[in-house]
């Protein structure tokens, strides 16, 4: 994905099979950072 590469974020493949829109991807990171997201500089 396309903000995997701008925003340095490893998103697994089963995960990123289940996003069919933009809000989809929004849900995700929220959810992940309340846990844990690894963003790389």
């Amino acid at each position: 994905m396309a903000f995997e590469e701008e925003f340095g974020l490893d998103i697994p493949d089963e995960d990123a099979e289940k996003m069919r829109t933009v809000g989809d991807a929004v849900g995700y990171l929220n959810k992940q950072s309340e846990t844990e997201v690894r963003i790389t500089p």
